[in-house]
């Protein structure tokens, strides 16, 4: 693991470069607590949170006023990238009003978005796995997507682009590979090759 000392160095020199330092921890916990680590994350030098949505529209709004109170951004969790992800976020749900009424039956991942939506979070992340998601999210026009899930889980990066992805996460393909440069420049080549740039 990295020492306090080394995630700041990280994370300058990331943001030498332009980029975006994002804690990939899926945050899910009581509101102190999580109030405690998006200031220990800002310390550190991130400049956002991956937070599971799963705890409530309620904390989700909580968490995100404070981490912009201190310009602190927040990306929520709404489909992951793992092959057996659909035995939660595809699952159908039915919600009940203050009448115990149901009402209608929507994926969870639709539930997660909401909240992501209504707490004025910053971006989504679905994965590139799971392009239908991408697409149906992105034509609402509403929200920056994030997906991981490239190559090591078999995202396709013209795929991805084609759906809607705004942001690639990517991570154990560079750091796991043997020329790492060399394969960030020809997922670059890709990017731009599928958005004609």
């Amino acid at each position: 693991s990295l020492s306090y000392i080394q995630l700041l160095n990280l994370n300058m020199l990331a943001h030498k470069f332009d980029l975006q330092s994002i804690a990939d921890i899926k945050l899910n916990d009581i509101g102190n607590t999580n109030k405690v680590t998006v200031t220990k994350l800002q310390k550190l030098g991130f400049d956002a949170v991956i937070v599971n949505p799963f705890i409530g529209v309620t904390e989700m709004k909580s968490i995100v006023n404070y981490a912009h109170s201190i310009k602190f951004g927040i990306i929520s969790l709404v489909y992951m990238s793992h092959p057996t992800s659909f035995e939660g976020y595809g699952l159908q749900i039915s919600s009940t009003n203050a009448y115990r009424k149901n009402l209608d039956s929507i994926p969870m991942y639709r539930l997660l978005y909401s909240y992501a939506r209504s707490s004025g979070g910053d971006g989504i992340v679905i994965g590139a796995t799971k392009i239908d998601i991408i697409k149906e999210i992105s034509e609402l026009h509403e929200i920056k997507i994030y997906s991981p899930g490239f190559l090591t889980q078999g995202g396709s990066i013209l795929d991805a682009i084609n759906a809607g992805t705004d942001y690639f996460i990517v991570g154990r393909h560079i750091l796991n590979s043997s020329s790492p440069i060399t394969d960030l420049k020809h997922m670059l080549y890709q990017i731009k090759k599928a958005k004609k740039i």
